[in-house]
């Protein structure tokens, strides 16, 4: 996330608020933001507190340098460009035509292992068509984690790169997501479609 956090921070930040912001940060390295909550119990909880950490330390360290409205803008801006980053590298361009040509079967467990490379979730397909596959997740730990740090106000964030995604780097793809947990929902629902007419 430091690498989308110093993009973001350069547009919004004078040099001297982004040294200072760096080295609250740093400092704030040797804090751990998670010792109250009872130990992480497997790797998917593992994963979604190491990709939460940065975003916690970098808005703290934000709250000493700039005021809170602010600090909570710029955060929400770093949290979507690391998103985006994340996603571009951990899915690879869907090829509509390799996907057709699935099996059923293959296409499930296609979709498995890609959903598998997020750890922050778990999930449920609720549909597998040649055409639409619909995904609900049933549980974000970004939100749970994040109410335990008292920032709910950034749940949202981690979902706002999702769709801009799909529209710039997904071409043969096209997802709606009517509802997210960290709106209130109980579940989050992906609705993606293949074809050339999208």
């Amino acid at each position: 996330m430091l690498g989308a956090a110093l993009h973001v921070l350069k547009h919004f930040l004078s040099i001297q608020e982004l040294c200072r912001t760096l080295i609250k940060y740093m400092f704030l390295q040797r804090k751990d933001p998670w010792i109250h909550m009872s130990p992480a119990v497997d790797k998917k909880d593992k994963g979604s507190r190491a990709q939460l950490r940065d975003a916690f330390m970098i808005y703290k360290a934000l709250c000493h340098v700039i005021e809170p409205t602010k600090a909570i803008q710029v955060t929400k801006s770093i949290i979507k460009a690391a998103a985006l980053e994340f996603l571009r590298g951990t899915l690879p361009v869907i090829d509509r035509d390799e996907i057709e040509s699935l099996d059923a079967s293959g296409r499930v467990n296609l979709l498995a292992r890609l959903l598998d490379k997020f750890p922050n979730s778990d999930w449920q397909l609720v549909e597998t068509g040649e055409k639409k596959f619909v995904i609900h997740v049933t549980r974000c730990r970004f939100p749970e984690l994040l109410q335990h740090l008292d920032l709910d106000f950034l749940s949202s964030a981690f979902c706002s790169a999702d769709i801009e995604y799909f529209q710039k780097f997904q071409p043969d793809v096209h997802v709606e997501r009517p509802w997210t947990i960290a709106k209130g929902h109980q579940w989050c629902e992906f609705q993606f479609r293949l074809g050339d007419d999208l």
